[in-house]
């Protein structure tokens, strides 16, 4: 039987999802997964990982991207649509 795996995250204190803003909390994610990857047991389990970490780090380049481009007020009247 092929069971899909996924990663997924359990904060121990419930304030931080409130303190957190998205910059910090993609990089403990990050911190996370790279830190599991050490207890990967299996090839599915490090190939799992290793692709979260790779998606995450996307996303916080494009978090980080988008940060310095609001503040530098470059998009003027742009607006984004979801594809």
């Amino acid at each position: 039987m092929n069971e899909e795996k996924s990663v997924s995250y359990h904060f121990i204190e419930s304030t931080h999802s409130l303190c957190m803003n998205k910059v910090e909390l993609t990089s403990a994610q990050i911190q996370a997964c790279e830190g599991l990857l050490k207890y990967a047991k299996e090839i599915d389990e490090t190939i799992l990982l290793k692709d979260e970490i790779t998606r995450l780090r996307l996303v916080l380049d494009m978090v980080q991207y988008l940060k310095s481009m609001c503040k530098e007020n470059l998009f003027g009247s742009i607006r984004f649509t979801p594809i």
